[in-house]
C-alpha cells in the first residue's frame, strides 16, 4: 500500500502570475511572466511533493530548467523531457543558474525554498561503483553550492527545510535491504543537516526511516518502518511503516486509523507528513485491512480521522499554522485503487 510519487511538471515555460492592486477600480489585475529556462525545452516549479513551498513572500522562486544538454542517461532520465536541468532562482526578472556540485554534477534540481532564497534538493552524480547516475543532497545557500553529504551509501536527498537553515530529507546507508524506503540496494535513514553536520534521526524499530518536513522549531515528520530486520505486514507484502514525528532527540509513533501504515499516502496519492510551527503534523493511514487511506491531524498526542467526501480515499497535503489543512478526497461512487 505504499506509494511515494515525485511530481515532475513539464512545461513550455513556467508562469508566475502576480497580482497587481488597481486601487480605483478596488479590483486586481493580472500578468503572466514567462519565466524561461537555460536554453532547454522545460521549466519546472518544483521536482518534488506538493505543499513545499517554492515561492517567498518576496517573491523569489526556487525551480527547475533545463539546459540544452541531452541527458547522457537516456532513457534513465531524471526529467520526462531526457533534458539536463539546473536548480535555478528567479528574482525580479533574472533567472539564474545555480549549478551542480562542482566537478562532479551533471543535473540537479529544486524541491523547496525558504524566506532567504536558500533552496535545497539534490545534484546528479554517478555511483562510482556502478557508472549509474544518482542524485546527492545539496543546499543552495546564496552563491554557494553545500554538499550535504550522505551515510555512506551514494544516494541522499534533501527534501525540505526551515528559515534556520536546517536541511531534512534522506539518505541510504551501506547495509543491504531487500525493501528499501528510498532507494536501493541499502537502508535508507532519516537526516537533519545543520551547520554542516548530517544526522541520523533514527527510525521507529525497522531498519528504514525518511524525513519529510521540518518547522521552525526543529520538529521533523516523516515516516519509518517499525518492525526489525525485513519483517513483512502480512496485509500489505511490505514492511510496517508508520508516520512520525521528531523532537528534540525522541522519535515518536503516530499510529494509524485503524489498519497498520501511515505516512506515505493512500495508492495514487501524493503522500506526505507535514509538521506546522503549532506541533500539529498531517498525513495519510490506513483504515482496518489496509485498503482504504484518510486523511489524518496528529495534534498533541491526538490522532484525528479527517474523512473524505463521500468516497474511500482522502489524502492531506498541506497544514497552515492555524490548523487548516488541504487535501484532496473522493466523492461518493469512487473505486477504490
Amino acid at each position: 500500500m505504499r506509494r511515494t510519487q515525485f511530481f515532475e511538471i513539464t512545461l513550455i515555460a513556467l508562469f508566475l502570475t502576480l497580482a497587481l492592486a488597481d486601487v480605483a477600480a478596488q479590483q486586481n489585475r493580472y500578468r503572466v511572466i514567462p519565466i524561461g529556462t537555460f536554453g532547454g525545452p522545460s521549466s519546472y516549479p518544483s521536482i518534488s511533493r506538493p505543499g513545499y513551498q517554492i515561492i517567498t513572500n518576496s517573491g523569489i522562486l526556487g525551480m527547475t530548467a533545463d539546459i540544452s544538454t541531452p541527458d547522457p542517461f537516456a532513457p534513465n532520465c531524471a526529467n520526462p523531457d531526457s533534458f539536463v536541468s539546473h536548480t535555478a532562482r528567479w528574482q525580479k526578472g533574472v533567472l539564474t543558474d545555480l549549478g551542480t556540485l562542482p566537478g562532479v554534477g551533471f543535473s540537479s534540481g529544486a524541491s523547496a525554498i525558504n524566506s532567504h532564497g536558500w533552496i535545497a534538493r539534490a545534484s546528479g552524480t554517478t555511483d562510482p561503483s556502478t557508472g549509474d547516475p544518482v542524485s546527492r543532497a545539496v543546499l543552495w545557500k546564496d552563491d554557494r553550492t553545500i554538499d550535504l553529504g550522505n551515510f555512506g551509501g551514494p544516494v541522499s536527498l534533501a527534501i525540505t527545510l526551515n528559515n534556520a537553515g536546517q536541511v531534512v530529507g534522506a539518505a541510504i546507508n551501506t547495509t543491504p535491504d531487500a525493501f528499501p524506503l528510498f532507494a536501493p540496494p541499502t537502508r535508507s535513514r532519516a537526516f537533519i543537516w545543520q551547520n554542516g553536520v548530517m544526522r541520523d534521526l533514527g527510525t521507529l524499530g525497522g531498519p528504514d526511516a525518511m524525513a519529510l518536513s521540518i518547522n521552525e522549531r526543529g520538529q521533523v515528520a516523516g515516516m519509518s518502518y517499525t518492525d526489525p530486520d525485513e519483517t513483512m505486514n502480512p496485509t500489505t507484502g511490505m514492511p510496517t511503516v508508520h508516520a512520525f514525528v521528531w523532537d528534540h532527540n525522541t522519535m515518536t509513533d503516530l499510529g494509524t486509523l485503524g489498519g497498520t501504515v501511515s505516512g506515505p499516502g493512500y495508492p495514487g496519492g501524493e503522500g506526505s507528513s507535514i509538521v506546522n510551527n503549532r506541533d500539529q503534523v498531517i498525513g495519510d493511514a490506513s483504515l482496518a485491512g489496509d485498503q482504504i487511506f484518510h486523511p489524518f491531524l496528529w495534534d498533541h498526542g491526538k490522532l484525528k480521522d479527517l474523512g473524505t467526501l463521500g468516497g474511500d480515499n482522502g489524502a492531506a497535503v498541506w497544514l497552515t499554522d492555524a490548523g487548516e489543512v488541504l487535501g484532496e478526497a473522493d466523492l461518493p461512487g469512487s473505486q477504490t485503487s
